[in-house]
C-alpha cells in the first residue's frame, strides 16, 4: 500500500492557471486513504486560499501553509530563473520538504502551479519503481525541448521533444513541476542551504541541484516517462497563456 503525498507550490505572479491545476488535481485517480496533500504558498495569499477551498471538497487529508520567509524573485524576462534568484524557490521548496518528511508517505508527487498533471499520474509513475521520475513535459522556455538535462554537469543540454523515444528515459536533471520523488530521496537531499547550493552548482535551480545531489549522495539517476504528457503553461504578451504539451513534437 503505497502512500503518496501531493506536494504543491506556489509563487506570486505564477498563478495564473491555479484553478485548472486544482481542477486537475481533482480528477486524479488513486486511492483516496493513502493520500494526502499539502501547498506551500509562496507569499501568494490568493492561491492559499483557493486551495484550503479546494482542500475541503476532498476525501483525503489537505493542508496548506504560507510562506514569507524570504522574499520572492521574479523570472528572467519571464521566462526563468537564474543564479541567485533560485534561492528564495529554494528556501520555499526546503519548507515543503520538510512538511513532506513530517509525513510517513512514502512518496511525494511534486507538482507546480503552472503544470496539468493527468489523472492516472501516480499509479503510472509508480509503475516504474524508480527514486525520481518525472512525467513528460516541455521546457516552459524552450517548449520544443524536454524538461529534462542530460550530460555531465557542468556540460548539460536538452534535447527536443522528437528525440525522445516512447517510455522510460534516464536523464542527468529533470524538473519537478510533474514529478514522483521516493521518500529517501527527499531524506538524504534538499535546500536547506540555497545559497551553498548555488555556490557549488553554478547557478543552477532547485530541480538540477535536487537530481545532482542524489546523484553524489545516493547514486541514482532521474527519469522521464514519455507516455505521460503534462502541460506546462506559460504567459506570454498581453498576459496570453500557451499550453506546452508533447503534441508539438509533430
Amino acid at each position: 500500500m503505497t502512500t503518496v503525498a501531493i506536494a504543491a507550490s506556489c509563487a506570486p505572479g505564477i498563478d495564473y492557471v491555479w484553478d485548472e491545476v486544482l481542477a486537475h488535481l481533482s480528477r486524479l485517480r488513486y486511492p483516496s486513504h493513502l493520500l494526502r496533500a499539502h501547498l506551500v504558498s509562496h507569499l501568494n495569499h490568493r492561491a492559499k486560499v483557493m486551495w484550503d477551498e479546494w482542500g475541503q471538497t476532498q476525501n483525503f487529508a489537505v493542508s496548506s501553509e504560507l510562506f514569507d520567509a524570504v522574499k520572492p524573485s521574479t523570472r528572467n524576462q519571464g521566462k526563468g530563473y537564474g543564479g541567485e534568484k533560485n534561492m528564495p524557490i529554494m528556501a520555499s521548496l526546503e519548507c515543503l520538504r520538510q512538511a513532506f518528511l513530517r509525513t510517513t508517505c512514502d512518496y511525494a508527487l511534486m507538482v507546480e502551479c503552472d503544470q496539468l498533471v493527468p489523472p492516472d499520474i501516480i499509479s503510472r509513475l509508480l509503475e516504474w519503481d524508480k527514486p525520481i521520475v518525472m512525467a513528460a513535459t516541455p521546457a516552459r522556455h524552450a517548449p520544443k525541448n524536454m524538461n529534462c538535462s542530460f550530460g555531465v554537469y557542468p556540460a548539460l543540454y536538452l534535447k527536443p521533444l522528437k528525440d525522445f523515444p516512447t517510455g522510460l528515459v534516464e536523464c542527468t536533471t529533470v524538473g519537478i513541476g510533474c514529478t514522483l520523488v521516493r521518500r529517501d530521496v527527499l531524506e538524504a537531499v534538499g535546500w536547506e542551504n540555497p545559497k551553498e547550493l548555488i555556490e557549488t552548482y553554478g547557478g543552477n535551480g532547485p530541480d538540477a541541484t535536487l537530481c545532482l545531489q542524489a546523484k553524489e549522495r545516493l547514486g541514482v539517476n532521474p527519469y522521464v516517462d514519455t507516455t505521460l504528457d503534462v502541460v506546462h503553461v506559460q504567459t506570454g504578451p498581453e498576459d496570453n497563456l500557451y499550453y506546452h504539451a508533447l503534441d508539438i513534437r509533430n
